[in-house]
């Protein structure tokens, strides 16, 4: 299965989330490859890069949700579990490439990025598309008032002693 193919359905509407949620299946597209020819020695180092870059993007995610996102708290402990997922099939990998962690890259992977992406990540480009609206609204209503505040009267001459 081609990368791209692998990672369809992980939009979210933001285009940065998006593109390494791209980045993210072209990697677990990787790992697949090298589980299925049993290359443990590449896959190991493979499934370290995909758990660092899985985490990179949280974090990545975390920061935009720092902007006052109101599911923060939920979507941070989505990624926390989804981490210590990931941890496991790090450890199951260390004994070999067992059945458990084929399936795992090969389904759960992106099947759980998929459906977070179009649940809390697609909620969060929501929210910060409308905050971008705000704002730019924002800003385009203090422009306009901006000439208005200005001091239109010449000064007063001052009062002869």
């Amino acid at each position: 299965m081609e990368a791209s193919a692998f990672g369809e359905g992980l939009s979210s509407g933001h285009a940065g989330i998006d593109a390494q949620h791209q980045e993210l299946a072209a990697a677990s597209a990787e790992l697949r490859v090298l589980l299925e020819a049993e290359d443990r020695l590449a896959a190991g180092p493979a499934l370290e890069r995909l758990r660092l870059a899985t985490q990179a993007h949280f974090r990545f995610e975390e920061e935009l949700m720092a902007q006052g996102y109101e599911h923060a708290r939920n979507h941070r402990e989505d990624h926390a579990s989804f981490l210590a997922e990931l941890g496991r099939i790090s450890a199951e990998l260390e004994t070999g490439i067992t059945a458990k962690v084929r399936l795992w890259v090969a389904s759960r992977y992106l099947s759980w990025f998929r459906y977070h992406a179009r649940s809390a990540d697609a909620g969060l480009a929501r929210y910060l598309r409308r905050r971008e609206e705000e704002l730019a609204a924002a800003a385009q209503a203090g422009a306009q008032a901006a000439p208005d505040a200005g001091p239109k009267a010449k000064a007063a001459p001052a009062a002869a002693p």
